[in-house]
């Protein structure tokens, strides 16, 4: 498992933990839910999204605080689950369907868009996955992941991986 800011450590965690997997299906992939005090379930994007591939490879993905990213090439969590009662489910974002049983052609990492007054810091909080016909976004919202599925390459500054 790895936890990376900066750019260039990015840069080479995703060519490394993507790199076996570039030209495989993606077979599934699985998101968490905590359930809370009020038995309720919820979503809860915080813990990693695992990406399953047609070589049996696992792709974990979380976005945590300000801009690091933290990759993992099995099923492991960035942070304890000790005491957190939560489950795992298959493809449950629909944002992320279009995805499925296509083949990845590639990753890139994408500069964020967030300004303080009349700055605007260089973070690299997007995750561009490349598929046969179109694109898997998953990007940080705040210290936790979020989804996107774009057609057409999104709009932005994109560095390529892989």
């Amino acid at each position: 498992m790895i936890n990376l800011a900066t750019l260039d450590s990015k840069q080479s965690a995703v060519t490394d933990t993507f790199g076996p997997v570039v030209g495989e299906a993606l077979n599934s992939f699985e998101t968490a839910q905590l359930k809370y005090e009020t038995e309720d379930w919820s979503d809860w994007f915080d813990l990693p999204i695992r990406l399953r591939f047609s070589n049996n490879s696992m792709v974990s993905i979380a976005w945590s605080k300000f801009d690091d990213l933290w990759l993992a090439k099995d099923s492991s969590t960035h942070f304890s689950m000790d005491g957190f009662e939560h489950r795992w489910l298959t493809n449950a974002v629909s944002l992320l369907a279009p995805a499925l049983n296509q083949h990845l052609r590639g990753v890139r990492i994408g500069r964020g868009f967030m300004t303080f007054g009349h700055l605007k810091p260089e973070i690299w909080t997007r995750l561009l996955l490349e598929f046969d016909h179109g694109y898997a976004e998953i990007f940080n919202a705040l210290d936790v992941n979020a989804f996107a599925f774009h057609e057409k390459m999104p709009e932005g500054e994109f560095i390529k991986c892989l």
